[in-house]
């Protein structure tokens, strides 16, 4: 299997290389194009110099006799030299009969062998000024383009002219020799931007690396297994998310065998209980007189089995996916007076004092009702077993931005900040000992919070001083009914 560095380097690489063909192409023409031009000016420029030069020295005397000045003769021989030897131009000096005056010496050989075409002279003689023409390409057998200026004595009248032609494999020199330095500019940049694609993959890739082998080693059951990556990028976020994954995955599986544990021994002390008992009185190890006693503890064994298994169902019910909740509207101040009456007997005997503060007579919200019920019932059974004799209960509802708020208080020895993070895991008891909480199995407080999740709701605790008492406060809150019926009534 190909790695994700190697498909990257390559495809960047044949993408550059694709661009660099490209860009040098367009360069080649480009330059072809800018030569052609500039040279084309250039030559017709100095086609035109040198047949004002000419004009100079060549005088007419009769039809067939010319005579030239030294002097300008020796300076236009020189700049024909120049020209030559500087740009590779053909120059080519006639007179009206076709007569060679001068020409340059890489045109010699060509021009001994042909001359200059009649037609195209006679173009010349004619008035005619011919500037980067194609047409002496095919007589020549070469291709050139070519600039041609008359050439007129004192009396304006032409007496010869000067032709003057550039090889196009002059063109194709200057642009190859312009390609070799932009190549050397150029190769280098390539070699240096490959190393640096590599590189910068490799910085890709090797966190990618990491996160690979370290979810394998997690399938196969290492949830320790944590990626160090530094970035500060789409990678580095990558890379905490895995490992806040993992933290989350080794937590889950912390949880799940804490879970088995608690469960098992839930489970085993009941059960170990019962069956002791019982084997005592079927032996007859246990006296008749005492029997009817241990009879009524395994009664109560029994019926704290049977709420652990109803509670472990309503929490599978819960965290199913397929849990629908039925929604309704009720009083939750009536639903609370009915809550506290339950706990009468437990209330009066331990001498506690009830606070009930509601803000409004009903209080309507929109839920459902056995779940909040379930809520109120544990939420309260908690506060009584943990509230001391003559302590104090305070139950109150409070309408908070279109949401009823209710909080529930209760005096006693308060929570630690490092218990109150754990009081909503299963199985936790903060009264390890079981001196005040001998029927609850730690599972009340995690049905609430995930009751109230169901909801979209939120419950928050805390410890403060009030009327010189350490309070317990759990708070939450629910949709006012009215809320709901301004949405309805909204979307409607």
């Amino acid at each position: 299997m190909k790695s994700i560095r190697a498909r990257l380097t390559t495809t960047v690489i044949l993408i550059m290389c694709l661009c660099f063909v490209a860009t040098s192409m367009g360069v080649f023409f480009s330059l072809g194009h800018i030569y052609k031009t500039s040279e084309g000016a250039a030559l017709t420029d100095t086609a035109q110099r040198l047949s004002k030069m000419a004009s100079g020295f060549m005088r007419k005397t009769d039809s067939n006799n010319i005579y030239y000045s030294n002097i300008l003769e020796i300076i236009f021989r020189d700049d024909i030299r120049a020209y030559s030897r500087s740009r590779g131009y053909l120059i080519i000096t006639v007179d009206k009969y076709n007569r060679i005056i001068y020409s340059s010496e890489n045109s010699q050989n060509i021009i001994a062998q042909k001359g200059i075409p009649q037609s195209f002279l006679q173009s010349i003689l004619n008035g005619n000024v011919h500037k980067t023409d194609k047409s002496l390409s095919e007589y020549y057998g070469i291709k050139v383009v070519t600039s041609a200026y008359p050439v007129y004595d004192e009396s304006e009248n032409i007496i010869g002219a000067v032709i003057c032609s550039l090889p196009t494999g002059y063109l194709t020199r200057l642009r190859m020799a312009s390609m070799g330095s932009i190549m050397l500019v150029m190769l280098p940049v390539l070699a240096l931007s490959i190393l640096v694609i590599y590189i910068t993959s490799k910085t890709i890739t090797n966190p990618i690396t990491k996160i690979s082998k370290a979810a394998k080693l997690i399938a196969n059951g290492d949830l320790t297994q944590r990626v160090n990556v530094k970035s500060k990028n789409e990678i580095g976020e990558l890379s905490d998310n895995f490992n806040m994954m993992a933290q989350a995955l080794e937590h889950s599986d912390k949880m799940k065998n804490n879970f088995i544990s608690d469960v098992s021994h839930e489970l085993r002390t009941p059960m170990t209980t019962i069956i002791g008992f019982l084997q005592g009185i079927s032996d007859g190890t246990i006296a008749e007189n005492e029997q009817e006693k241990y009879i009524e503890i395994c009664l109560n064994e029994s019926r704290r089995l049977s709420r652990l298994v109803t509670q472990l169902l309503d929490i599978a019910r819960m965290e199913s996916n397929d849990n629908q909740i039925d929604f309704s509207v009720f009083d939750i101040n009536e639903k609370i007076r009915q809550t506290v009456f339950k706990f009468k007997d437990s209330i009066e005997e331990k001498y506690i004092h009830i606070e009930v503060n509601l803000e409004n007579d009903t209080e309507m919200v929109h839920a459902e009702t056995d779940s909040i019920e379930r809520v109120l019932n544990n939420l309260f059974d908690n506060a009584v077993k943990f509230t001391p004799e003559k302590g104090i209960i305070i139950i109150s509802t409070s309408k908070k931005n279109k949401n009823v708020e209710i909080t529930i208080s209760n005096s006693g020895n308060g929570i630690s900040d490092e218990e109150i993070s754990h009081i909503w895991e299963k199985f936790y008891k903060t009264d390890k000992s079981r001196s005040m909480d001998k029927k609850g199995v730690g599972l009340g407080l995690y049905i609430v919070k995930k009751i109230l999740a169901n909801h979209g709701k939120s419950i928050y605790v805390l410890c403060e001083n009030k009327k010189d008492k350490i309070f317990t406060t759990f708070k939450f809150n629910l949709n006012s009914a009215e809320k709901e019926i301004t949405e309805n009534g909204s979307k409607n």
